[in-house]
């Protein structure tokens, strides 16, 4: 390193040890905008988050195509190869009923479903028959378990959650077994993500010979008809108030190295006058503001935790958009103090102790 440079950090750190720089000032000043833009920030995009997370898991954005004996099972799981459709899986209802030794006044309705319904439904173990959590409670069972029944003991591997919330009826109190996708079902259930009307419409493709006779006759409606039909969270996080959180952070920034700087004009203008060279002085100002800086955004930080403590998904995402606010704002102290000190001129030094 130029001996210049490393004499002029060893006199920014005797300044910030006897305090010449007023550091805990900036720093505790920085630190309580930083931490506030940043948890508002992160905030604001957490909700968004959580919006499309419950969004999704309530069933709002699945949807469930009836066509009685016209769906065919294979071509129903494989629209989940497709971009933008998380899930599908298809379900047949069936006349049979389980009826549990312990329970033989609540037959249990079994309907038959491809493997990836088990994946769509959320069920804790896909290789085998599942049943609600409602059955599951009602049986004091814990899964896997081996069901004694009127018919026989059966293992059931797996549960699933069915919660009253306003979802379609039917899934609440049952049993699902899964079978091979190479025949015929009733209904093709597919979750679609972002939603897009045209992905949605995809479930038509699984319907038996398909063309427009049979798409007619089939019935295509959303899985939980509390939740609006779309929902436009691009939009939401795009519009979000706090989008200016990073220009905030850094205008702040900006005018607090600005203000740290020229606070010391007439220092600074003396150091001119007795020979000590400009960029000497610009890298011991600049070592100063980047260590006040630097511990603002580290006293800020807990903050993006703090903001993004509950998201339901894309944790990390939420997290990055809050420390991306914190960057702007430790690198803001460095331009404006880069700014204060091309203004300062040696000509300024007898107006500025005049005027001290």
């Amino acid at each position: 390193m130029n001996p210049r440079w490393r004499e002029a950090l060893r006199e920014a750190g005797r300044n910030l040890v006897s305090g010449t720089t007023h550091v805990w000032r900036w720093t505790l000043v920085l630190a309580l905008i930083l931490g506030g833009l940043a948890w508002l920030e992160t905030s604001t995009i957490r909700t968004v988050v959580n919006n499309a997370a419950d969004h999704v898991s309530r069933g709002g954005a699945t949807w469930v195509l009836q066509a009685t004996g016209g769906i065919w099972g294979t071509s129903c799981d494989q629209l989940a190869k497709a971009d933008g459709v998380l899930a599908s899986g298809a379900l047949r209802v069936e006349d049979e009923s389980l009826t549990a030794i312990v329970l033989p006044r609540g037959p249990v309705p079994v309907k038959s479903v491809t493997p990836g319904f088990l994946s769509l439904i959320g069920a804790s173990d896909a290789t085998g028959l599942v049943v609600s959590d409602l059955v599951a409670n009602r049986l004091s069972m814990t899964t896997p378990a081996q069901l004694s029944t009127t018919t026989g003991v059966i293992e059931v591997t797996g549960h699933y959650p069915y919660p009253e919330d306003g979802r379609r009826p039917g899934l609440g109190f049952a049993a699902l077994a899964p079978v091979p996708g190479d025949q015929a079902f009733d209904e093709c259930w597919l979750t679609v993500w972002p939603s897009d009307d045209q992905i949605t419409g995809l479930a038509y493709l699984a319907l038996i010979g398909g063309g427009s006779s049979a798409a007619s006759e089939a019935k295509l409606a959303q899985m939980n008809p509390r939740f609006s039909t779309s929902l436009d969270t691009t939009s939401q996080y795009e519009s979000r108030l706090t989008r200016w959180s990073g220009v905030a952070a850094a205008s702040a920034g900006i005018l607090l190295g600005f203000a740290a700087c020229w606070q010391r004009r007439l220092e600074v203008a003396s150091s001119i006058h007795v020979g000590l060279p400009r960029s000497f002085l610009l890298i011991r100002l600049e070592a100063e503001a980047a260590v006040w800086a630097l511990a603002a955004g580290l006293l800020a930080a807990p903050m993006i935790v703090v903001g993004s403590w509950s998201a339901a998904s894309d944790l990390r995402a939420v997290q990055w958009a809050g420390a991306r606010v914190l960057l702007a704002g430790v690198a803001g102290p460095l331009l404006g103090t880069l700014v204060a000190w091309t203004g300062i001129r040696q000509r300024q030094l007898f107006a500025l102790f005049k005027t001290r």
